[in-house]
């Protein structure tokens, strides 16, 4: 009996090691199964995924595919400054361990190719990836022990919330001289990529527009005027915003207009002649100067000289007089060469930048040439011949070039003076052959003449040519009429624009048909209706001269009219002679909150960083993805699947030796009830 009890014992302690063994056998296969769905490391979230685990049962009926598990088709939402980083796995019904991928850029059409390695063939295969921002799609493709090639696809989105435009690279102190124009450069980003809206605060003499994108995100913006006059001299104290509609930046810049001098103008008096018989035998003349600085030849604020080729002739009356008053005589017949000069007093307040305007403020001198004849016997000067190079049949767009050759007895070289259709164009002095090229231009037909005068200053003489002239359409970009001395460059308009007016209800406004019904059609559009439909209005103009005609788009829009405008009715309009640039801040309100103004608003993180603001706060460091199948958890389940093996051999011998025992103490106890 006691024996028998013992077996009992040891026939219990036989089932529940055949548990613990089933429970080992398990935990066996699920690390195998882990350890298999993770060669080289690659990342794959083991969920208890039933369709994963169904791949494999297909994959045993032999059944073959590629199917993505991850990325999946959504939208993955990532941080300002993140790295767009993704985990790719793929599954397959056959084994792998090499998978070519192809990434593309929706929005940019750009795309990228890589390939995904494995130690060993096996049923699953993944790593991590850098997506574009926006759409993506990913399409990746295995080939199996057949030389089959299996793809799949996968469209997902990545996200980013909406972050501030910034403006870079803009100097605060621009300086440009008078008489040229501004043409300056900087740079704003946007990562959303958004449409932005930029302006410049106050308005003339300086402007703004967006000038080209690179990068999709990098804009290159122009601060750009029309000539600046001596009227425009000064400092000027302007603001430049951006906005994406949500969010702004704003930064002050200085412009400066350096003050040049500007040399004198002397007017051209052409070849003079004293005919010592009659009323010319007295040169009398005044030589008509300007100076935008000291005046004209009567300010006295001007000097003048005079010089001969050859000896002096006779002196002015006094050095700030432009008179030229001479009685010739018998011996003073001849011909004689004269430089005429007046000469300014330089700037009396000169700006420590004004090297960059290639002068120093100081006084300038300008001087014209001309001859003067002494005879006792004029005679008229005379062409001796002409020649044009084009028949008097010429298309509008066609060149004239219109040769002569003149003469005078006296030995005077006479001045030509050429007029088209009775205009005065060109004078040329100081050669005897001229050349003058011409062209009508698009736009002109019809017959037109071309004249030369030539001169001694007391007789003239001329020749004209008619010419038959073809029209020529213009293009858009032509602008038409005629040029002297060649054709003209193809003109590019430069719209300069004022600032918009306050809204007024469109209702009650007086203006065209035409532009009612536009203005209409998009307060309609915007759903604005007849109480809060308005309209505004800006002058333009082109500053290259190309076009008079500036489109409605850009002089007329719509707004959303509110009788009092102000600083705080949460409408963004334009009141008190500029315009807001976000709701109720900027242009004649207080200042947006920005990513560059030193101050903690906007939910920033800290002061310009996080939040909204591009900037991170964080210190920079190396954007690593997190791996979920570290080192560490591979080497423990190895462990796992070694303690497991031995166990399970263990429990293996154990259960044979009690079955044997079991066996055995069956046989004993048979005996024992025989006898």
């Amino acid at each position: 009996m006691k024996r028998v009890s013992v077996g009992k014992r040891r026939f219990k302690n036989f089932r529940n090691e055949r548990i613990i063994l089933l429970i080992l056998m398990l935990i066996f296969v699920f690390s195998l199964f882990v350890l298999f769905l993770n060669k080289q490391g690659q990342v794959v979230k083991v969920t208890g995924n039933a369709l994963q685990l169904g791949e494999v049962l297909v994959n045993v009926l032999g059944i073959h595919f590629l199917n993505i598990t991850s990325p999946q088709n959504t939208t993955y939402n990532f941080s300002a400054g993140e790295n767009y980083t993704l985990l790719m796995n793929v599954t397959s019904g056959f084994p792998i361990n090499s998978l070519d991928y192809t990434l593309k850029d929706i929005k940019h059409n750009v795309e990228m190719n890589g390939n995904i390695l494995n130690e060993e063939d096996s049923y699953s295969i993944g790593g991590y990836f850098d997506a574009y921002r926006f759409s993506n799609l990913l399409t990746v493709s295995g080939q199996d022990g057949g030389g089959q090639i299996y793809n799949d696809s996968v469209t997902f989105f990545v996200s980013l919330p909406n972050s501030a435009p910034l403006i870079q690279n803009l100097s605060n102190n621009v300086y440009v001289c008078e008489n040229s124009y501004l043409s300056s450069f900087f740079t704003s980003y946007d990562y959303d990529e958004d449409n932005l809206n930029m302006d410049i605060s106050p308005k003339y003499p300086f402007y703004v527009r967006p000038y080209v994108y690179t990068d999709y995100y990098r804009l290159t913006s122009e601060i750009y005027s029309g000539t600046l006059r001596k009227e425009a001299v000064g400092l000027y104290e302007e603001t430049i915003s951006l906005s994406d509609g949500q969010y702004s930046d704003s930064k002050k810049v200085n412009i400066t207009v350096i003050e040049v001098n500007n040399a004198p103008i002397v007017q051209s008096i052409g070849v003079q002649t004293i005919w010592l018989v009659g009323e010319n035998s007295t040169l009398n003349k005044t030589i008509l100067v300007t100076d935008l600085e000291d005046g004209n030849q009567d300010s006295e604020n001007l000097n003048f000289n005079i010089s001969f080729q050859g000896g002096d002739l006779f002196n002015l009356t006094k050095p700030n007089s432009s008179l030229l008053y001479f009685n010739a005589t018998l011996e003073d017949v001849g011909v004689y060469n004269i430089s005429f000069c007046a000469i300014d007093n330089g700037l009396s307040s000169v700006h420590p930048n004004i090297s960059i305007c290639s002068q120093n403020g100081s006084s300038l001198a300008s001087c014209i040439n001309f001859s003067l004849t002494v005879t006792n016997e004029n005679r008229a000067p005379e062409v001796i011949s002409y020649f044009t190079e084009n028949l008097s049949n010429v298309a509008g767009t066609e060149m004239i070039m219109f040769n002569i050759t003149k003469h005078d007895p006296d030995s005077t070289i006479p001045d030509s003076y050429w007029y088209v259709d009775g205009l005065f164009v060109a004078r040329y002095s100081e050669s005897l052959i001229d050349v003058f090229n011409y062209t009508f231009g698009c736009g002109i037909c019809g017959l037109h003449n071309i004249t030369a005068d030539i001169t001694d200053g007391v007789l003239n003489a001329s020749i004209s040519q008619n010419f038959n002239v073809s029209l020529i359409a213009c293009s858009s970009s032509s602008p038409g009429g005629g040029s002297s001395g060649g054709s003209g460059t193809v003109c590019i308009s430069k719209l300069a624009c004022g600032e918009w007016s306050t809204c007024q209800n469109l209702k009650n406004s007086i203006i065209l048909e035409e532009n009612y019904g536009f203005i209409k059609a998009l307060c309609d559009k915007n759903g604005y209706d007849e109480n809060n439909c308005g309209i505004q209005t800006r002058a333009c103009t082109d500053l290259n001269n190309c076009t008079k005609n500036i489109s409605k788009q850009d002089t007329l829009r719509d707004c959303f009219f509110t009788p009092n405008p102000s600083c705080s009715d949460g409408i963004k309009n334009c009141h008190g002679g500029s315009c807001e640039v976000l709701t109720d801040c900027g242009g004649p309100c207080l200042d947006c909150a920005t990513c560059s103004d030193n101050i903690l608003n906007q939910g920033e993180e800290k002061v310009d960083c996080g939040g909204p603001c591009p900037l991170d706060c964080s210190v920079e460091t190396p954007n690593i993805p997190p791996s979920s199948y570290s080192p560490l958890l591979k080497n423990l389940n190895l462990a796992v699947i070694i303690i497991s093996t031995f166990m399970i051999i263990y429990l293996v011998v154990k259960i044979y030796l009690i079955r044997k025992e079991k066996k055995r103490l069956i046989y004993e106890s048979f005996k024992h009830k025989k006898k």
